[in-house]
């Protein structure tokens, strides 16, 4: 088991963000609600229970459910080159019709996309749950 996944999932837990166990070669959680109380993908806050679960799975990454579960939304950037859309001129129009997002954690999707983590309250702020301006940019409301 990697000593740094399992501090960083138990760092998230404490701080009120649930997380799960993820096979990174397949994108998809090691546990299902079926087994885990209902939980979505078996998701935790328990310290105990991600320690168990991040020993059961010792090369597993961490999933961290966004929504309103965990108070987060990810906007997805899609790129050209790896979804033949521009993600970017996208949101910078979507940006200049309500308001400019401030800058906040990033990654890098395997795709090239870049993953923009943001407070669940942006959905209701820019009005785009279920639009086009959404599909475009790939706003990820899971």
């Amino acid at each position: 088991m990697s000593a740094r996944i399992l501090t960083a999932a138990l760092a998230y837990a404490a701080r009120g963000l649930t997380v799960f166990p993820v096979c990174a070669a397949v994108k998809k959680s090691h546990k299902c609600a079926e087994h885990s109380n209902g939980a979505k993908w078996g998701a935790s806050s328990d310290a105990a229970e991600i320690r168990r679960d991040f020993a059961r799975w010792p090369d597993c990454r961490i999933g961290i459910p966004t929504g309103a579960g965990n108070r987060i939304v990810v906007i997805e950037i899609d790129t050209t080159a790896g979804h033949a859309v521009d993600g970017a001129i996208a949101l910078a129009e979507l940006e200049a019709k309500h308001v400019a997002l401030p800058v906040t954690l990033q990654a890098i999707s395997p795709s090239g996309s870049l993953r923009r983590t943001r407070p669940a309250s942006l959905a209701a702020r820019l009005g785009v749950h279920g639009s086009r301006e959404a599909a475009r940019i790939r706003l990820c409301l899971r």
